[in-house]
């Protein structure tokens, strides 16, 4: 029986047996794994984090696309009442409503005002204005001369207030 095996004499040496581990080897092979571990964790919470600031600032650039597209939108829209404006004015030869502006106002635009009107920028106008004429070439486009241009032609204006 195995209790009498143990209770007997025993004499001679003890031979370790090699299991082809060495406890030393796999110690410093457990503790590189481990650093290559935490260096990995690492690496993870620095892309986490990168990856936390990447979506805030694309949820900040999407708020400020909403709001530029808002912006957009509202232009387009006045672009549109301007542009329908414009095609009345062409159409009817009436003043502009929006700010009470004429066409007599496009002359104290820095390309005009105080300028001498030209032949050439007659010829560029005439094909939009039948009421313009040549008779304002050579003439010095002063606040006085676009105010009497306006009055001139308030009939004109009073025909449009009619219809």
């Amino acid at each position: 029986k195995w209790e009498e095996i143990l209770k007997l004499e025993r004499s001679g040496t003890v031979q370790d047996i090699s299991t082809g581990c060495q406890v030393a080897s796999c110690n410093e092979k457990l503790q590189e794994a481990e650093r290559k571990l935490l260096v990995k964790e690492g690496e993870i919470n620095t892309t986490k984090t990168e990856l936390e600031e990447t979506a805030f600032q694309l949820n900040e650039t999407k708020a400020e696309l909403n709001e530029t597209n808002e912006e957009l939108e509202d232009k387009n829209i006045e672009l549109a009442n301007t542009k329908q404006e414009l095609k009345r004015v062409h159409e009817t030869k009436c003043t502009l409503e929006k700010g009470n502006l004429t066409k007599w106002d496009l002359f104290y635009s820095s390309a005009y005002h105080n300028q001498i009107f030209t032949l050439q920028l007659y010829e560029q106008l005439q094909t939009m204005w039948d009421s313009l004429t040549k008779s304002l070439v050579d003439t010095r486009m002063t606040d006085e001369v676009i105010e009497l241009l306006k009055r001139l032609d308030i009939d004109r204006e009073s025909i449009c207030n009619d219809s």
